[in-house]
């Protein structure tokens, strides 16, 4: 979602607040992600750089979180895949435009989560 400076102001605070949540959610998947990632990383050089940019990842998490929280909003109310579910099937007109909408999104979900799976089955096997 981008700032519209057209908006209202209630409506670019809204817009700032929507984006901070999502900040919230991206910096928690880098966490995640980094943290997972650094046994496995061969080049010594790279593995020495990452517990650095995992500490920063998660000071930002922290303070996006805080403040989120000091505004009286919800820092874990942001859904990633639901609000794109539902903005596709908002588009659909139609109740069977709707179930298609569903259906593509459900495989495309599953598609992402086996291409994870081969990932980690890949990872996990080599390091066997």
């Amino acid at each position: 979602m981008r700032q519209d400076p057209a908006a209202t102001p209630d409506v670019r605070l809204a817009q700032l607040r929507y984006r901070m949540r999502q900040g919230v959610y991206n910096e928690l998947r880098s966490v995640e992600l980094i943290a997972a990632w650094i046994p496995h990383v061969p080049e010594r050089e790279i593995r020495e750089l990452l517990p650095g940019q995992l500490d920063d990842e998660h000071r930002h998490w922290q303070l996006l979180r805080r403040r989120l929280i000091d505004l009286g909003e919800d820092p874990d109310a942001y859904r990633h895949a639901a609000i794109g579910r539902r903005a596709v099937t908002m588009l659909a007109d139609t109740p069977a435009r709707q179930a298609a909408a569903r259906a593509a999104c459900r495989e495309m979900n599953e598609r992402i989560f086996g291409a994870y799976r081969a990932h980690r089955a890949r990872v996990d096997g080599s390091h066997a």
